[in-house]
């Protein structure tokens, strides 16, 4: 098939999405205030209350794309997480640096910098479980 690192790429993204927000969105807080000046506010609260199991959730969904999908795997895990630096990147070009990191604790090029190093951190999950399922696919095609 010919399109098929299309596919592999975009069902990286959906899956990789859908495991990053769904978690935030179902769990319903009544007493969390939405964030009136984000520009995507479910992307943004995905964002702030990043669940601890959302991450590493992120492993067995690598494996899943090892085993399935034959693109690049730092492509593959770029494209699980690539919701959150593409909504960053949108965010500071629509509202501007100062607005995109509202709280204030670091100087601004220090938080969007960590904000970013999260980012590469985050990739390094799906990155895992991709090597992983190539390295065990490589070693059972050398015993059979």
């Amino acid at each position: 098939m010919r399109n098929r690192p299309t596919w592999e790429y975009l069902t990286a993204f959906i899956g990789g999405t859908a495991i990053l927000v769904l978690p935030v969105l179902l769990d319903h807080d009544p007493l969390r205030v939405p964030y009136s000046n984000a520009l995507v506010p479910w992307i943004r609260e995905s964002l702030e209350g990043q669940k601890i199991y959302s991450l590493p959730l992120l492993i067995p969904f690598g494996v899943a794309l090892g085993i399935w999908a034959r693109a690049s795997a730092i492509l593959l895990a770029i494209s699980t997480i690539a919701l959150f630096p593409l909504y960053s990147i949108l965010d500071i070009t629509v509202k501007g640096l100062a607005a995109h990191i509202d709280h204030g604790a670091l100087p601004l090029h220090y938080a969007v910098m960590l904000e970013w190093l999260f980012y590469g951190i985050s990739v390094l999950f799906p990155l895992l479980g991709i090597a992983l399922a190539r390295f065990m696919r490589r070693k059972l095609a050398v015993r059979t």
